[in-house]
């Protein structure tokens, strides 16, 4: 068998895999290896200009690194061909003689150019790096000349020599059988190719530089003539300036590239390629211009105080007081309430001009927010107004204004008098809100000299503030005097307002459309205002029917739902009581719909309006309001125009393409909303998030420039006028920017001349956020906002309309509420629906509900489910205008703390990206050793470690016979080998010395002689404490064989009545307090050890039991032990076999006679067994051993102990109670953990990294060192972490990855192979030895090992196949080698360097594994991943069924959280290891059931699941 090798400072490195196809720069001919003895020079000689612009040039490290990579594949030879006869030697000395001559015959400058430095690449390290300063024969005005120009070589050398370090690597490994002359040859050709080569004069023969033999830079020669890369690699420090530089870079050159990190992220890694996608054909959009609106100078102010003067009397405003009743205010009042307002603001609450106060007035009070409004705006104050606070919540409503008072630096609160007092009691409930003060107005009349500042000498226009939220973020948008003007002015030119016309707003009037169309409109145009509080409209829907027919109001304002409050029924019947008319509402010439963007409300507000049409509502007068939170107004139909509506394919909108729909299809009817407003232009661009999203990427070029869609296409409208781009984000400049400052690139778009392009470009545009495209020529049709666009699967579709979808088939959620939004899920966005449930409603029929939710979304939009749940009604979070706030449920939802009453997951259903598996590696055929190796680059995985010496590995003599020796040997026998922990708190431990346990094991040796026991018998033990090794020893003395095990309890006796059954026992050793049980449950004779007879006569000597000695190859004890998988396997010991594993603890814990050891294992079976009974006797160690049941429940006993102990074996659920126990405590106790010298977690399989951090974060703290930290039970203080990648690792396969990197898994490595040891990786299918780096099964070597199991039993056992597992050999390469089949998935990773030996992964237990879709999962990731999901999760279990994975988790806190889990597994299993969860199972604490040690049984929960014996508390079945 060959090894690839590159030879390197005279050692043997392993080269990666190389492929035969792989071509490279140079032929098999010019593989040239260069003698280390190289007596040959080669000159270099340089012009000033050409020194001057090297220095000039830098080489960086990372291009040498990739330099170095290229060249590595080329400097692969085999072993033998680096041995080198002397002979060659010789001739090659002879010839480089005279080539040396030959050389110095002929002088020549080479002069380099700046741009063929890299051509030099070609040269060796020899003929570069050993170029030094002339000797002492140059005169010394030569050495005046040349001083300068020797600096600048050693300077041009450095830079050289930093890109020619690589070519010490690929000398290295190369036949040195090649001649000097041929080397020659090629590097003249190679430097002829990139250089130009000049005679030189002979007067600058005496300049050159000569090479010396004897030494390098300062430093002497070494046998192999790389001294430079010796000291270099070994950190040298030399006495020249270019050694720095280039120790530098050959240290990194000596170590492998590592992968950088942002290559691991690749993205569009789960990307699917629709097919059949319709595209746009139209033209190119153009840009729409409304007609000339003159440009308004007056300020807010101005026109106020004008209407003052001009009409004081005339009515204002009208509204509803506290009482109920109608109140109007006129203009002259509401100056001289304005004036108090402003009046109180600067002297009694102290603000300064350009100060911002926020106003918290609730919807009930609209006169006190009318004179806080413009008392500010009088005052030089900006107002803002916010919501009433309606929860405590961290992350709701109320907390968000928090964060925007503490943005906005506001520091005072203006509301009424009754919250004012209420809220400086209860300031509490305010979460997350800086230190403000709650002031109120009282309101009184300002006194005759205040006088604020005129309007012409004021420094800054009149301006307010509006706060806007989206995506959970609040932004505080600045709104100058010019913008709200010239908008109102647009409103006025649209519907034709004058002063004398009475406008009706139902809508919010503090905020948005509600503010412009109910106060700042009004104040524009002069006109009365008739408010209606939002209280006042619930509770008597009818009262705007009747108040707007009794005042004759011309202008209708508010939203479709608030159109729908109300009913025409009720009216009538109302009147109909009444014997009197219907109100007449004949006078409105206007109704305007505020949420008019959004097509099915338009349709909702049409329909109400034509139902009052009985009462002279025209169908004409609906005009839908298209208002942008960010821009204003979009569009608004002019007065005289008519409704007009088109219909458009629903499929061809999903990907953006608009298209008229046929008469056979389910159309979206959309509707015209008239050309653009005057004073404005608009355009379309492309619509790819909401506005305020674009500050995730940083790049406000990109984000800010747009290009038009086309006619067909539908995209976002963006418009410019006068004044919105005086629009901010108060404190958020750049953000702001980004969106009322965009620009419009009309380049490359023939219908505009290059001026046009030019006044286009330097225009700013505003984002608006809105859907639309240009159907009809000059008219525009809105189809939603780009906050309620959902992207599913690469299409597109509106919440609003899924949700109608719902209602129209099912009108099952309490008052409609049901929301429809978007969640994250493996890098794509799914659907999730959230409704309120009716009260009293049976869960079939909810269930029933969620099908037809399906069936619809599924039917009409063509997309699947994801999550549907249903909570309480009246539970689902709002905003404090009424509205449902969605951030507020997706947030609740994807954190676990909306708490549903039903829930249903689709995974399976929903997600059509879930990865396939890969193709198999099969691994090496029969031929492989022949061919395998070698075609592929491959070695076979195995770790041969070296045998246990001799005089440590005494194999002469039983351990019942040392015990005996040791125990009448004076110098021993009263060192203290065992101790137990205290059975009582705050009692001494049990100690035993060698002279104790050899006194005890031979009394009650007699007593089991007096019963009549024969020599292999079969005795079992159940004890506990020191009395345990006192058992297992009398039981050897008089050559019975011990079956230890755990003392039963009720609900483990059958499984000891199994093996009382199957061992063929006669006799059960026990305390006294468990003979009456064991005698009723047992059907064999039981003994109890503690009345056994005290007097000293009575014990035999020790040469009666000399008779019952044993040779080392006969049975010590039986092992009987029940597998995680529900297995019982009964597996003989023998004495050689506990003396070879006893002999590999010693020697690699370097164990030494005072040596301490703490087990804090179960002692029945495996390493307890060993650590607490054989290995104290073997070694004569003190071992001080701990039941894991009883320091579980004593953590700061168990600490104290740790501190006297050098080595320590942990079980892992003793490491979890150590790390819960000392994260709950404030006040730790102080521990001196600084003599640990090894600190072993026990694991099952592999090793858990998250506890092994967990324990070395904890332990830290106490003074435990690092690297001492152990998984599994492979004993080692240091240990390698690798990554690996999860989307390779569930197919088979290793990949190599960065910690960081998406999906990525730590491994620990498991340390060296036990010495006598032979491990290999086999390959799971095909049985044949597996290579490198590749994934299989891990085989130990049979020597001094058990022959056979001896019984198996429990479903599905098979005896013959078991034993088979004990006796395996490698079916490829001849091996006669007999292996035993461990179970343990690993592999073996090549070794990194030369002087790295290969190291032992293990992955995992393959009768653990789990497979879904014909992946491979370890359930302990699963298990990880699902225990993060939420902190209520105690313990978890993952098994399948059927090919579905079910995860049971045990939730020690409330139940209500057990359907919120349900959701927070499914999605963290998806994203973090790409697997759909089939089954959720919610369990109470205890009920997953673990064997002695630890171990989940997780075989055994299945059976139980399946036999319904579990009493879950919740059980989800995903779809």
């Amino acid at each position: 068998m060959f090894r690839k090798t590159r030879t390197w400072k005279g050692k043997t490195n392993f080269l990666p895999k190389r492929e035969d196809n792989d071509e490279s720069d140079f032929d098999s001919d010019s593989e040239l290896s260069i003698d280390e003895e190289d007596e040959n020079s080669v000159m270099l000689t340089q012009e000033e200009d050409s020194c001057a612009a090297l220095e000039s040039s830098t080489l960086e490290e990372e291009e040498i690194e990739e330099c170095f990579e290229s060249t590595e594949g080329l400097t692969e030879t085999t072993e033998d061909s680096t041995q080198v006869t002397e002979e060659d030697s010789e001739e090659e000395e002879s010839e480089e003689e005279n080539d040396s001559s030959e050389e110095e015959s002929t002088v020549e400058t080479v002069t380099v150019a700046n741009n063929n430095m890299t051509t030099m690449s070609d040269l060796t390290e020899d003929d570069i790096l050993s170029i030094t300063e002339e000797e002492s024969e140059i005169s010394a005005s030569a050495k005046s000349k040349t001083s300068k120009k020797s600096r600048k070589s050693l300077k041009i050398i450095e830079r050289i020599s930093s890109s020619m370090s690589l070519s010490s690597i690929s000398s290295a490994g190369m036949s040195k059988s090649s001649s000097r002359k041929s080397l020659k040859s090629k590097l003249k050709q190679k430097v002829s190719d990139s250089c130009k080569i000049e005679p030189t004069s002979p007067s600058l023969k005496q300049e050159r530089v000569n090479l010396q033999r004897e030494t390098l830079f300062g430093l002497p020669r070494d046998h192999m003539g790389d001294a430079l890369i010796d000291a270099a690699t070994q950190g040298a420090q030399t006495t020249t300036k270019v050694s720095s530089r280039i120790q530098q870079l050959l240290q990194t050159l000596s170590k492998p590239r590592k992968k950088p990190l942002t290559e691991f992220y690749t993205s569009g890694a789960n990307a699917t390629t629709l097919t059949g996608v319709p595209r746009a054909t139209g033209q190119i959009g153009h840009i729409l211009v409304g007609k000339p609106l003159p440009q308004p100078d007056d300020d807010l102010l101005e026109l106020f105080l004008q209407h003052v003067d001009e009409r004081p009397k005339e009515p204002a405003f009208t509204s509803w007081n506290s009482k109920g009743k109608l109140k109007t205010w006129t203009w002259s009042k509401l100056h001289a309430k304005s004036l108090s307002a402003a009046h109180e603001l600067t002297t009694r609450i102290e603000l300064e001009s350009g100060d911002a106060v926020a106003l918290m007035i609730p919807n009930a009070s609209p006169f006190f927010f009318l004179a806080a409004f413009f008392g500010c705006l009088l005052a030089e104050i900006t107002p803002i107004s916010i919501e009433m606070p309606v929860t405590n919540s961290k992350e709701g409503m109320t907390a968000r204004f928090g964060h925007l008072l503490r943005s906005a630096n506001i520091t005072v609160v203006m509301t009424t008098p009754f919250y004012a007092k209420a809220l400086r009691k209860r300031e509490n409930i305010l979460t997350n809100w800086p230190h403000v003060e709650f002031e109120s107005l009282h309101l009184k009349n300002a006194p005759a000299r205040f006088e604020f500042t005129p309007i012409d000498q004021r420094t800054q226009s009149s301006r307010f503030m509006e706060y806007n939220v989206q995506g959970g973020q609040i932004h505080a948008i600045v709104r100058p005097s010019k913008m709200i003007v010239h908008t109102a002015k647009r409103i006025q030119d649209r519907l034709g307002l004058e002063s004398f016309d009475v406008i009706s707003c139902l809508s919010d009037f503090k905020r948005q459309s509600g503010l412009m169309f109910a106060v700042l409109t009004p104040v524009v145009v002069g006109c009365h205002c008739l408010i209606f509080p939002f209280t006042v409209s619930k509770q008597r829907p009818e009262l705007w029917i009747e108040t707007i027919g009794a005042i004759s109001a011309t202008v209708i304002v508010g939203s479709s739902k608030e159109f729908g409050w109300g009913s025409m029924a009720r009216l009538k019947d109302k009147y109909a009581t009444k014997k009197a008319p219907l109100p007449d509402l004949s006078s409105v010439k206007s109704t305007i719909v505020t949420d008019g963007a959004t097509p099915l409300a338009v349709t909702y507000a049409v329909r109400v309006v034509s139902e009052m049409s009985s009462i002279d509502l025209s169908l004409s007068s609906v005009k839908p309001l298209v208002w942008s939170d960010l821009a204003g107004v979009v569009c608004l139909r002019d007065r005289a125009d008519d409704l007009t509506s088109v219909s458009l394919n629903r499929e061809f909108l999903t990907f953006g393409v608009i298209r008229e729909s046929k008469a056979d299809e389910d159309p979206i009817h959309a509707y015209y909303n008239g050309s653009v407003v005057p004073g404005l232009k608009m355009a379309i661009v492309p619509a790819t998030n909401h506005p305020y999203d674009m500050v995730q990427n940083g790049d406000s070029d990109k984000s800010a420039t747009f290009k038009p869609v086309r006619c067909d296409e539908l995209g976002e409208i963006i418009i410019s006028g006068f004044g919105l781009d005086h629009q901010t984000l108060h404190n958020l400049n750049i953000v702001g920017d980004r969106i009322f400052k965009c620009r419009l690139d009309l380049s490359g778009n023939k219908n505009y001349t290059k001026e046009d392009k030019t006044e286009t470009w330097s225009r700013y545009w505003v984002r608006t956020g809105i859907l639309g495209s240009m159907v009809r020529t000059g008219d525009i049709c809105t189809l939603g906002r780009i906050k309620d666009r959902l992207e599913i699967s690469g299409r597109f579709h509106n919440s609003l309309d899924m949700s109608v979808s719902i209602l129209q088939a099912a009108p099952f959620p309490h008052e409609s509420r049901v929301i429809v939004f978007d969640i994250p899920v493996m890098s794509r966005r799914r659907i999730a629906v959230v409704a309120e449930q009716p009260p009293d409603v049976c869960d079939d029929i909810v269930y029933g509900w969620m099908n037809d939710v399906m069936c619809a979304i599924n039917s009409k939009h063509h997309e699947s489910v994801f999550i549907i749940c249903t909570i309480p009604a009246g539970v689902i979070p709002r905003k404090p205008a009424g509205g449902v706030d969605i951030f507020e449920v997706r947030r609740r939802l994807i954190t676990g703390n909306l708490h549903p009453q039903h829930i249903l997951c689709c995974p399976h259903a929903a997600i059509h990206n879930l990865p396939r598996a890969r193709e198999k590696i099969l691994g090496m055929g029969p031929n492989s050793i022949m061919q395998g190796f070698v075609v592929a680059g491959s070695q076979p995985a195995e770790i041969v470690t070296d045998p246990i010496p001799e005089d440590i590995f005494l194999l002469e003599k039983p351990i019942h016979q040392l015990l005996l020796e040791f125990g009448d040997m004076p110098s021993v026998k009263e060192n203290v080998i065992m101790q137990n922990n205290p059975q009582d708190i705050g009692g001494q431990p049990s100690r035993l010395t060698f002279s104790q346990l050899s006194h005890e094991a031979r009394k009650f040796a007699g007593r089991l002689l007096a019963t009549g026991i024969k020599a292999d018998d079969r005795v079992i033990i159940f004890l506990k404490s020191t009395m345990f090794p006192i058992g297992i020893y009398a039981c050897l003395l008089v050559g019975c064989i011990p079956i230890p095990m755990r003392p039963p309890s009720e609900n483990s006796i059958s499984t000891v009545s199994l093996v009382c059954r199957e061992s063929k026992a006669k006799v059960a050793i026990t305390s006294t307090s468990m003979v009456r049980f064991l005698r009723k449950s047992l059907h064999i004779q039981v003994f109890p050890i503690d009345d056994v007879d005290e007097n000293a006569e009575n014990i035999p000597p020790v040469e009666v039991f000399s008779q019952f000695l044993k040779s080392p190859d006969t049975l010590c004890y039986a092992d009987y032990t029940v597998s995680a998988s529900g297995l019982l396997y009964g597996r003989p010991v023998t004495f050689k076999e506990i003396a070879f594993q006893c002999a590999q603890l010693k020697i690699q814990l370097e164990l030494k006679s005072l040596a301490t050891v703490m087990s804090v294992l179960e002692p029945y079976t495996g390493l307890g067994l060993i650590l607490s009974v054989f290995l104290p006797v073997y070694c004569g160690i003190e071992v001080f051993h701990v039941l894991p049941s009883w320091s579980e429940w004593r953590i700061d006993a168990l600490m104290a102990l740790m501190t006297k102990h050098e080595y320590i074996f942990l079980q892992s659920t003793v490491a979890e109670s150590i790390i819960e126990s000392n994260s709950s405590q404030d006040q730790r106790k102080a521990y001196d953990m600084r003599a640990v010298q090894l600190l072993s977690i026990v694991n099952q399989s592999k090793a858990d990294f998250g506890l092994i951090n967990g324990v070395r974060e904890t332990l830290s703290r106490y003074g435990l060192r690092q690297g001492i930290l152990v998984g599994k039970c492979v004993i080692w203080p240091q240990l390698t972490i690798r990554y690996l990648d999860k989307k390779e690792l569930r197919n088979d396969r290793i990949q190599f990855t960065a910690k960081g990197a998406p999906f990525s898994t730590a491994i620990l490595c498991s340390g060296p192979v036990a010495p006598q040891t032979k491990a290999i990786i086999a390959n799971t299918t095909t049985g044949g030895q597996a290579g490198m780096n590749q994934i299989g099964e891990l085989w130990i070597s049979k020597s001094n090992r058990t022959a056979n199991y001896e019984t198996v039993v429990g479903a599905g056992a098979n005896f013959i196949t078991e034993n088979e597992n004990l006796h395996a050999t490698v079916k490829t390469g001849g091996q006669k080698t007999l292996f035993i089949r461990s179970g343990l998935l690993g592999f073996i990773m090549s070794p990194q360097g030369p002087e790295l030996a290969p190291e032992l992964f293990i992955t995992g237990r393959m009768a653990d594994q789990i497979v879904i879709r014909g992946m491979n999962f370890a359930p302990e990731d699963i298990e990880i991943s699902a225990k993060r999901a939420h902190k209520a999760i105690s313990s978890c279990a993952a098994f399948s069924i059927a090919g579905l994975l079910a995860v049971a988790i045990e939730l020690p806190g409330p139940e209500g959280v057990a359907l919120d889990l349900s959701l927070l597994v499914t999605m963290r299993l998806l994203n973090e290891l790409e697997i759909p969860l089939g089954i959720f199972v919610v369990l109470d604490p205890g009920t997953i059931p673990t064997d002695s040690s630890g171990g989940k049984q997780r075989r055994l929960l299945c059976d139980l699941f399946i036999e319904n014996a579990l009493d879950p508390i919740f059980v989800a079945y995903n779809m």
